[in-house]
C-alpha cells in the first residue's frame, strides 16, 4: 500500500490510495416483517427474498438538517443528534420500574421495535461486524475484552431468534466491550430516530452537543453526582446552574446506569475511550435518561434542599440546548453551527486575552481556525491565548495544520499512526510510515512567543484529541481541564447495511518521539510541567514504514493536563467558569 497523508474527514480514514471501506456485497436482505413483537420471530424461516418496504426507506432518511443546513458531511455522531425522531412507535402496554424482571423488560424491547432483519440478515450482520473487529481493530491494548468469548455468549442467542431492539443491544454491548468511542455497530432507526418518550426502553450515554430532551446541561462532580451548569429559559422542573442532580427514585445515578445497562436496554450516544472519559461520559448522561423514571433527585444550590421532582413536566420539551461544558465567556460567542461555523474567536471583555472556542474539524474549519489565530496574533495586542476544546466533535487532524503553522517558528514531527500487521496477534502493529505528512508545518517568519492556555475534556474526540495533543509540543503551552475522551485513532466505515452505522478505529497513533532515541511515551499521571515529557523541543527519529510498534499507542490513554481542574458549583451559579478563571489567572501571572 503506498504512503499517503492519512485524513480523517467526517469520520472516514484515508490511508494509503483509498478509503478503507468493507464492503457489503454478499449481504441477504436486511429487513423482514416488522411485528408487533419480537418474540414472533423465533418461529420464522430463513429466507432471502426481498423486503417489505418499509416508509423510511427513502433518500430523505440520510437527508439530515439543522434547520435548513445539511448535515450529510458532518460526523456520524453529530447527524445522530439531528435525525428527526420519526420511527413509528407503538403504543407501548405498559411502563417498567427497576423493580420489574430482566425478562420483563426484555419483553418491552421486543415490543418496543418488532422483528427488524430476518435472522439470517441479523447473522451476517454480527458475523461481518464481529470479524472485522478481530481482523483489523487496532486498539486492543489497555482494555479488558475477550473478542471470543462475546461471540460465543451472543451468536447462539442470535441464531435463536432476537428482537430488533435485542439485537441493536448486542451490537451496542460488542461495542462498549472495546472501549472506543469511534467503534460501534449502531441500529440508525433505533438510537437515532426513536423518540424517548417516558417508558421508551432506550438508554442514553454521553449527550455532548445539542440536547432538546433534557434541556439541561450536566458535568460530574468528584463524588458522581451531576452538576447543573446551563439550561433553557424556565426550565421545566426549575433548575438552575449550580443545582445538582443526586439520580432517580432515591438512588444515586451512578448506581443506576450500570444497572440499567445490565438489563439489555439498546444504547444511544457516545462514550469515551479510557476508564475516566467511559464512566465521565455514562454519568454525565443522568438528565436524558428521565424517561426511565417516574421521579428525580435534585438538590437546590442556594438552599442545599434535596427535592424530590416528578419527571412528568419534562414531557414534550423541544428547546434545543448546546451541552458542551463549557459557559459563554464575556466578549466571545459560541460559533454560530446552524450556519456551518465551528470556530468563534475574539477577545475577553475587560482583557488582553485571545479566545477561541473549537467545536470540530470539518466544513470550513481550516479557514476559520486559521483566520482566528492569524487575527488574534496581527491584528490585537494580546497577552495571552485560551484555546477551549473542552467540545469538539473531530474531523480532519490536518485541518489545523495552517493555523498551528503561525504559532510555531519552525515544522515539529508529532505522530504517526500503526495498522494492525496481517497476523493473528491483536497487540502486534506496524507503522504506517507517515510521520513526516503529519508534522506541524511551522515557519522561521512566524511565532506566537505568550502564553497559550489549551482547554481540555472527555468531549473533544478524535481530531479534538488529536489536536491537543499537537499542541503540547508548543513550548508556551499548558493544558487546562480534564483528559480529552483519548480517541487517538483513524475510524474508517465497516459497510453493513443502510439501517446500520458502523466504523471500526482501523489505525492507531502513537508518538514519533516514543520510537525514537528519547522514550517520551505517555505518562497517564496528571502532573504540572507534563508538556516536557511527551512535547515541548523534542525531535525524535522517524520510524519507517512496517516498523513494529509495541505498547507506545495512545488510545485509551489519559491525556495528562498540567492544571487539572473543572466546574464546580459556586462558579457556575455566578455565571464563572471555573476552567476559562483558572487559564486567565496563569496567563497574567505568566506575564508578570
Amino acid at each position: 500500500m503506498a504512503t499517503k497523508k492519512p485524513v480523517v474527514w467526517a469520520g472516514i480514514a484515508v490511508i494509503g490510495v483509498a478509503a478503507v471501506l468493507f464492503s457489503s456485497q454478499g449481504a441477504p436482505s436486511d429487513e423482514g416483517v416488522t411485528g408487533a413483537t419480537g418474540a414472533a420471530e423465533r418461529n420464522q424461516s430463513v429466507t432471502t427474498s426481498p423486503p417489505r418496504k418499509s416508509t423510511l426507506d427513502s433518500a430523505d432518511e440520510d437527508r439530515i438538517k439543522f434547520g435548513e443546513f445539511e448535515l450529510r458531511d458532518a460526523p456520524s455522531t453529530v447527524q445522530a443528534q439531528f435525525a428527526p425522531k420519526t420511527y413509528p412507535m407503538p403504543v407501548l402496554s405498559h411502563r417498567l420500574s427497576l423493580k420489574n424482571s430482566q425478562g420483563d423488560w426484555a419483553a418491552l424491547i421486543d415490543e418496543t421495535w418488532g422483528n427488524g432483519q430476518r435472522r439470517k440478515a441479523k447473522l451476517w450482520t454480527f458475523d461481518r461486524f464481529w470479524s472485522t473487529i478481530d481482523r483489523s481493530f487496532a486498539c486492543f491494548q489497555d482494555i479488558e475484552v475477550d473478542w471470543d468469548a462475546l461471540r460465543a455468549q451472543y451468536r447462539p442467542e442470535i441464531e435463536e431468534g432476537v428482537s430488533r431492539g435485542r439485537f441493536a443491544a448486542i451490537m451496542n454491548r460488542l461495542s462498549l466491550a472495546l472501549m472506543e468511542a469511534h467503534t460501534k455497530a449502531i441500529d440508525k432507526r433505533v438510537a437515532w430516530r426513536t423518540p424517548s418518550a417516558p417508558g421508551v426502553p432506550l438508554l442514553h450515554v454521553g449527550g455532548w452537543g445539542i440536547d432538546s430532551h433534557f434541556g439541561a446541561g450536566l458535568t460530574p462532580l468528584p463524588d458522581k453526582s451531576l452538576l447543573v451548569y446551563t439550561t433553557v429559559p424556565a426550565h421545566p422542573l426549575g433548575l438552575e446552574p449550580g443545582d445538582i442532580v443526586l439520580g432517580y427514585e432515591g438512588r444515586p445515578w451512578s448506581e443506576l446506569w450500570p444497572e440499567l445497562l445490565s438489563l439489555g436496554l439498546p444504547v444511544t450516544g457516545s462514550w469515551g475511550s479510557s476508564p475516566l472519559t467511559y464512566e465521565h461520559a455514562w454519568l454525565m448522561a443522568a438528565g436524558l435518561n428521565w424517561h426511565l423514571f417516574d421521579t428525580i433527585d435534585v438538590k437546590k444550590f442556594g438552599t442545599g434542599e434535596a427535592l424530590h421532582l416528578p419527571t412528568s413536566p419534562m414531557t414534550g420539551l423541544n428547546e434545543k440546548l448546546w451541552v458542551t461544558e463549557q459557559l459563554e465567556i464575556d466578549g466571545v460567542s459560541y460559533p454560530d453551527f446552524k450556519n456551518g461555523q465551528l470556530f468563534s474567536w475574539g477577545i475577553i471583555e475587560g482583557t488582553r486575552i485571545g479566545y477561541i472556542y473549537g467545536w470540530g474539524w470539518y466544513w470550513d474549519a481550516e479557514q476559520e481556525f486559521n483566520d482566528a489565530v492569524r487575527q488574534l496574533m496581527y491584528e490585537y495586542d494580546t497577552e495571552g491565548l485560551i484555546i477551549d476544546f473542552r467540545f469538539n466533535m473531530g474531523g480532519d487532524l490536518t485541518l489545523s495544520d495552517p493555523g498551528l503553522g503561525l504559532l510555531f517558528d519552525q515544522s515539529v514531527q508529532t505522530i504517526d499512526f500503526a495498522e494492525r500487521c496481517n497476523d493473528a496477534d491483536p497487540l502486534r502493529l506496524c507503522a504506517i510510515g507517515d510521520a513526516t505528512s503529519l508534522m506541524i508545518p511551522g515557519s522561521p517568519s512566524s511565532l506566537y512567543d505568550k502564553p497559550i492556555a489549551v482547554l481540555t475534556g472527555p468531549g473533544a474526540v478524535g481530531a479534538g484529541d488529536q489536536v491537543a495533543l499537537r499542541l503540547t509540543f508548543h513550548p508556551d503551552a499548558r493544558f487546562f481541564g480534564m483528559s480529552t475522551n483519548t480517541a487517538f485513532n483513524l475510524p474508517a466505515p465497516v459497510k453493513l447495511r443502510k439501517q446500520w452505522d458502523a466504523h471500526i478505529a482501523l489505525a492507531d497513533a502513537f508518538l514519533v518521539s516514543a520510537s525514537g532515541e528519547e522514550d517520551r511515551s505517555f505518562d497517564s499521571d496528571y502532573q504540572l510541567g507534563i508538556h516536557n515529557t511527551w512535547g515541548g523541543e523534542h525531535h525524535g527519529r522517524i520510524p519507517s514504514r512496517d516498523t513494529t510498534i509495541e505498547g507506545e499507542v495512545l488510545t485509551h490513554d489519559p491525556f495528562p493536563v498540567d492544571y487539572p481542574v473543572w466546574l464546580t458549583p459556586e462558579d457556575v451559579a455566578a455565571g464563572r467558569d471555573t476552567v476559562v478563571e483558572a487559564a486567565m489567572q496563569w496567563i497574567v501571572t505568566s506575564n508578570e
